[in-house]
């Protein structure tokens, strides 16, 4: 393996049974993939198409689907999905449980997915909201599951325990 992706607010991820295919993140949502562990030669950017206005992460997520290896997710105030392995992207919808959708002014900081259901994900977002927001369809609608979080603290990772997907620890450091 070759470094082939450095910076501050970075987050990887690896394809499981293809260790030649990596994506990393860099500030501000950019998605960087390697095809060849990181071979400088073959390290493509590959964003989503972010409105120009859209609110994006200093530090991006980045998370492979675990039962289909070509669906990646990242995000700004929303999730991004893509099937294409970064090629291609589209935005997951924001809409909550009751009509309404999450706010557009607090980033997603970071992203789960549940091993034996993608269809189930939970995500949370940074200060000053700090909401855990969770769907089991995939995304086409969200539930605010957020309780009891202690003040002031940023969320920094989510895991969904089989076989019932709630989140075992959102726990600030």
């Amino acid at each position: 393996w070759s470094s082939f992706s450095g910076g501050d607010g970075c987050a990887c991820a690896g394809v499981h049974n293809t260790p030649w295919i990596a994506f990393s993140t860099i500030q501000n949502g950019v998605v960087l993939r390697t095809v060849t562990a990181g071979s400088i030669y073959r390290v493509v950017e590959r964003t989503p198409p972010y409105e120009k206005d859209e609110l994006t992460p200093f530090y991006s997520s980045i998370e492979v689907d675990p039962q289909t290896v070509s669906t990646i997710y990242t995000a700004s105030y929303r999730v991004w999905k893509s099937t294409t392995e970064g090629d291609g992207w589209v935005p997951l919808p924001t809409k909550l449980t009751g009509g309404a959708v999450w706010p557009a002014d607090a980033y997603i900081r970071v992203i789960a997915i549940a091993k034996k259901d993608p269809r189930v994900m939970m995500v949370a977002t940074a200060s000053p909201r700090r909401k855990i927001y969770r769907t089991t369809n995939g995304g086409s609608m969200w539930g605010d599951v957020t309780s009891n979080l202690p003040p002031g603290r940023t969320i920094l990772k989510i895991a969904i325990t089989p076989p019932t997907p709630q989140p075992t620890c959102a726990r600030p450091p």
